[in-house]
């Protein structure tokens, strides 16, 4: 399809030249001149766009990674950047971990976790998913990716790009991800710095988090999803749901219509996996109302304690409890 699009303006190029040539007089090929200068300068420009960072991110990557990245383009080099760059790394860290968990087969209708790491912390009965935890569920993802016999069957089979990276400690992504979460442990035991080092390390740090961002960069490939609403036929019984695209930093999100496999929950949230397939991710993911801004962000696990469990909004950082989901949760560790 790609081949068959970039050779079609290829094509229209090479037309729109030679009917210039054969125009009889300048003044009546002007106008196509002009305008076959604005469609290529346009294409031109898109294509370079594509090719950087900040363009994918803005308008592929998962909404709220994108959402907070961009806001820490607008914020001055300094203590805020810092806390805030540190906990937007954070939470992408969650959420290639949940990429990890839902590769391995951790979707809801299988029950219990097959992460051996996962189950590994859980610690009288409590379990905090921190910086530390997330990594070795990552590591624990994407070697079976790269171990398994047909990575294309998987519904992620792009975890596997990061093994040789995760492997190799001077890459740009063991860099990266060892020098922020340092400082994530740094800020935890409330380790400061003068103003001057501040603004140094906020600089570093950002420059981290692009490094980490590009080193994931399949992320711009994933779609994270909201289920707006389900059908099916009765003529035909095919399955049909309708879905939110939640990427890129733009609130009004894309509807997209799509085939489905089995029913799915209204108001669930999950992924398309590269087969356009819907992965439901939770509980690990869900989309609810916050109580302190009063509209839906995202939500990703991040702790489970006797009687509760906490989930954090991964725009705004607010942790929000959800006791009916404490017991789902509990479950993928029996």
């Amino acid at each position: 399809s790609a081949e068959d699009r970039y050779r079609a303006w290829a094509d229209e190029s090479r037309r729109a030249r030679e009917d210039l040539f054969a125009a009889p007089s300048l003044r009546e090929a002007v106008p196509a001149l002009l305008e076959r200068q604005r469609v290529e300068t346009e294409r031109l420009r898109a294509i370079e766009d594509l090719e950087s960072l900040d363009y994918r991110i803005r308008n592929f990557y998962p909404h709220p990674i994108a959402l907070r990245r961009q806001m820490l383009l607008g914020l001055d080099h300094g203590r805020q950047r810092v806390d805030d760059t540190l906990e937007c790394a954070e939470h992408t860290m969650i959420f290639l971990a949940v990429l990890s968990l839902l590769q391995q087969g951790d979707g809801p209708e299988t029950g219990a976790t097959r992460s051996r790491q996962l189950k590994s912390f859980l610690r009288d009965d409590s379990l905090h998913m921190d910086w530390g935890k997330c990594a070795a569920i990552l590591k624990e993802g994407v070697e079976f990716t790269a171990r398994h016999q047909n990575p294309l069957s998987l519904p992620f089979p792009e975890l596997g790009q990061l093994n040789s990276a995760m492997n190799d400690s001077e890459s740009s992504w063991s860099t990266a991800e060892g020098a922020l979460r340092e400082w994530r442990n740094n800020q935890a035991h409330l380790q400061r710095l003068p103003a001057g080092e501040t603004r140094e390390l906020s600089a570093n740090l950002s420059a981290h988090f692009d490094a980490l961002l590009a080193a994931a960069s399949f992320l711009s490939t994933l779609s994270v999803v909201r289920v707006l609403d389900y059908w099916r036929s009765p003529a035909t019984g095919a399955r049909t749901g309708a879905f939110h695209l939640l990427r890129g930093i733009s609130p009004p999100f894309r509807r997209e219509e799509r085939p489905v496999d089995s029913e799915v929950a209204r108001g669930a949230v999950g992924l398309f996996e590269h087969r356009g397939q819907f992965v439901p991710a939770f509980p690990w993911l869900i989309m609810q109302d916050c109580l302190r801004c009063q509209r839906p962000e995202l939500f990703v696990f991040n702790r489970v304690e006797p009687g509760k469990a906490t989930w954090i909004a991964m725009e705004t950082g607010h942790p929000q409890e959800n006791p009916d989901l404490a017991a789902r949760i509990r479950e993928k560790f029996v």
